[in-house]
């Protein structure tokens, strides 16, 4: 009786490499898809969106105004990417207020992108505000 080793076969040979058949699946790296790119919309469609936006946020703030109208707001409505504007936007600003889900797990990240973002980049001091 004859030993043989791994990659060999009874025969004494090397093992056959198993032959793809015809019409089945080969393996593909398609192209990398990229994060979306608002400045890829046409300028009409963004600057629309931007509008309505704006609108919707004066909407949220007003009652806001109203029972603290001591405290200065600047509103801004912008297309893109958000921890990038609102990094921007730190430079001249006093303090920058973002919000954040609660999270009832244990495990996995407590902190968005977007925070995570601004805690590390933003020029002016950062508070994270859990919201439920």
């Amino acid at each position: 009786m004859s030993s043989t080793t791994a990659g060999e076969v009874a025969g004494g040979g090397p093992r056959p490499r198993p032959r793809r058949r015809s019409g089945s699946p080969r393996p593909f790296a398609g192209p990398s898809v990229s994060a979306f790119d608002p400045a890829s919309i046409a300028p009409e469609v963004r600057d629309g969106a931007a509008a309505g936006a704006a609108a919707a946020l004066g909407d949220v703030l007003r009652p806001w105004r109203g029972k603290y109208p001591d405290v200065h707001v600047e509103e801004e409505s912008v297309v893109g990417q958000s921890a990038g504007h609102l990094v921007d936007a730190s430079t001249d600003a006093s303090l920058l207020v973002v919000g954040r889900r609660i999270r009832r797990s244990a495990i996995g990240p407590h902190l968005g992108p977007v925070a995570h973002a601004v805690l590390h980049h933003s020029a002016a001091p950062a508070a994270v505000v859990p919201h439920p």
